[in-house]
């Protein structure tokens, strides 16, 4: 194995003199991320709109994932996924075949056109859908940055609503916002979030940031809202969830760091939209190795218990858990409409 990860095999010469070790093919050793989606879809590969462009891309789904032989326990979502590129180690429809330990085939709810791959994908870039357009939708008395900003142990009151819109420029690799928590745990919470009694007590939050990236502190357990990343000239777009800060610049944590600095789970109340997410968190429930196991269930708000889902089960045991729970879409209608809702009817999978 060398610096960087790679195995080598390797073939011995039989001639009398010895003759050279020839490597014959090489493998890349290297670790995979296990998240868990609950309460929603996931989509890869869907236009992305940014200050009224809308672009596709053929994304890709690359995660860990124990197989058959362990009922597809490992990376997954409960509900639906549509990938336009390959998927490679994600299951979709997780526990919801009426017994949690059994484990329902990879591609349950997986949309696919072309691939006969074992967990689908190659949907095809989906260039008519597209997403809400967050740079031109700004909701009113959104606070507006146009420099890299650090973000800390945002706590919001129940009825508050809070935007962050960071709009950068320049070509800077490194811009964006991070987002730490002293001590450690809280990065953006709702207060009061264990349940509501008004639809007017549900808070709100998003963060976008436009021509730069999210770094999330390594110390962080805890995120609630919706964050954006939007690239702006090639430059920013990604979400990274361990990130360093120094000396003003913000990076990805080196992947050599991340068995020893990155081992807090990362449960994540909400959503994520961004060109590209890097999943870097190396360890799950309580910060422990525990394995996939084909029964886990999803965190409550606020990662106080499971959600109500009753038999065998137990909390989710992977690095990062979102949880799509209602908050996102009850307590205000997107973007910067003024008028409430009528009604919502809304079934899964809601692709």
């Amino acid at each position: 194995m060398d610096e960087n990860g790679n195995i080598k095999s390797t073939t011995v010469s039989s001639n009398s003199d010895n003759g050279p070790i020839e490597p014959i093919c090489s493998e890349h050793l290297a670790a995979k991320p296990y998240l868990h989606v609950y309460g929603g879809d996931v989509e890869a590969g869907s236009g992305i709109a940014t200050a009224g462009t809308c672009t596709a891309s053929p994304a890709t789904v690359n995660t860990w994932n124990r197989g058959a032989f362990a009922a597809y326990a490992g990376s997954g979502v409960q509900f639906a996924l549509q990938a336009a590129g390959t998927v490679n180690g994600f299951a979709s429809d997780i526990g919801n075949n009426g017994n949690p330990g059994a484990g329902p085939p990879p591609t349950g709810l997986t949309y696919a056109n072309n691939s006969g791959a074992l967990f689908g994908g190659n949907f095809g870039s989906p260039t008519a859908a597209c997403g809400v357009d967050y740079v031109d939708n700004l909701p009113p008395g959104t606070n507006t940055y146009t420099t890299s900003q650090t973000f800390s142990n945002i706590h919001l009151a129940p009825g508050s609503h809070r935007t962050d819109f960071v709009n950068l420029s320049g070509a800077n690799p490194n811009q964006g916002v991070y987002i730490t928590s002293t001590p450690a745990g809280d990065g953006v919470v709702y207060d009061g979030a264990n349940g509501w009694t008004r639809l007017s007590d549900i808070q709100t939050y998003k963060l976008i940031v436009y021509g730069g990236n999210i770094y999330i502190d390594p110390k962080v357990t805890e995120l609630d809202g919706l964050f954006v990343a939007l690239a702006k000239g090639g430059v920013g777009g990604n979400i990274y969830t361990c990130g360093v800060s120094s000396g003003g610049n913000f990076t990805e944590m080196d992947p050599s760091q991340l068995f020893s600095n990155c081992g807090n789970e990362l449960v994540i109340n909400g959503a994520f939209v961004a060109n590209n997410v890097k999943f870097d968190r190396t360890r799950g429930q309580s910060g422990t190795n525990v394995d996939a196991t084909s029964n886990e269930i999803p965190k409550q708000i606020n990662g106080t218990g499971n959600t109500g889902i009753t038999g065998p089960g137990q909390d989710s045991h992977a690095a990062e858990v979102f949880v799509y729970s209602p908050e996102m879409w009850l307590a205000e209608p997107p973007a910067n409409l003024s008028n409430e809702y009528d009604s919502i009817t809304s079934l899964p999978p809601i692709l």
